[in-house]
């Protein structure tokens, strides 16, 4: 049995209901969770969306939250710049059929959930990015904006969203670009030693997660998902706690 703990968005007057469900309340984060085969959260979808009318899709990101990190030329002053995707391994996608109001819900390269319940490992990264950064668990939207030039600002195709900057001359590095175009330094569409030699020069660095988080991300923007792990000799794991020998907690994480 693939056995995980998921905490929900329960309001209030909806306690009683998501309890005879098997919710139950943990005292330390304030939160109603899930706990037990994964096959089951369905019974808990409307739990798991953020309270937001605009939010069609969530993802359940297990195990490893990814920074996927190569360089570009600036567009503006021609200086090469760092430049950041997020990356997920296994993720659980959660959404409703808009014909019959079902709930449905997919496993990351897994074509059959009862066959596959549990995932020891994964040697994909999908690659992710989000519109908003108040959709990143803010212990790691800390680090990023420690230690990278992202932030929040305007393009003229995408209005305001969450992107990278020039860390010269303070330039937003297009979002479509990065994460919709073959050209894309992020990206991994090419075949053969073009495709290697493109992500042999990236440095992919996880973060251990001790739960599974429930996020609104774009997930899912490249081909050859496999060429992240399989190619990079960059990889190095993230201490966000001062703990080198252990994962990261949803507290820690939401800082609750």
């Amino acid at each position: 049995m693939w056995h995980e703990r998921v905490y929900l968005n329960v309001p209030y007057v909806q306690k009683e209901e998501a309890k005879e469900l098997g919710a139950r309340w943990d005292p330390e984060v304030k939160k109603w969770y899930y706990e037990g085969d994964i096959v089951n959260i369905i019974k808990f979808a409307k739990w798991l969306f953020p309270d937001d009318p605009n939010c069609e899709e969530v993802q359940i990101v297990f195990n490893t939250i990814y920074i996927v990190e190569s360089t570009r030329k600036c567009y503006r002053c021609q200086k090469a710049t760092k430049v950041i995707g997020l990356g997920v391994g296994p993720h659980l996608q959660v959404w409703r059929d808009t014909v019959d109001g079902k709930w449905i819900y997919e496993m990351s390269d897994v074509s059959n959930m009862e066959e596959q319940q549990e995932i020891q490992s994964h040697d994909n990264i999908s690659l992710a990015w989000v519109d908003d950064e108040r959709k990143i668990p803010p212990l790691i939207l800390k680090y990023l904006k420690e230690n990278y030039n992202v932030g929040m600002g305007r393009s003229k195709i995408a209005g305001r969203n969450f992107a990278n900057h020039c860390q010269h001359c303070g330039t937003i590095q297009g979002n479509n670009y990065l994460f919709a175009e073959s050209e894309s330094p992020l990206s991994v569409f090419e075949e053969g030693e073009k495709l290697k030699k493109k992500v042999e020069k990236m440095r992919i660095y996880g973060i251990e997660i001790e739960t599974p988080i429930v996020v609104d991300w774009d997930i899912g923007y490249c081909s050859q998902d496999w060429a992240y792990l399989e190619y990079c000799n960059q990889y190095k794991e993230i201490d966000l706690i001062g703990d080198p020998d252990d994962f990261v907690s949803y507290k820690e994480l939401y800082n609750l």
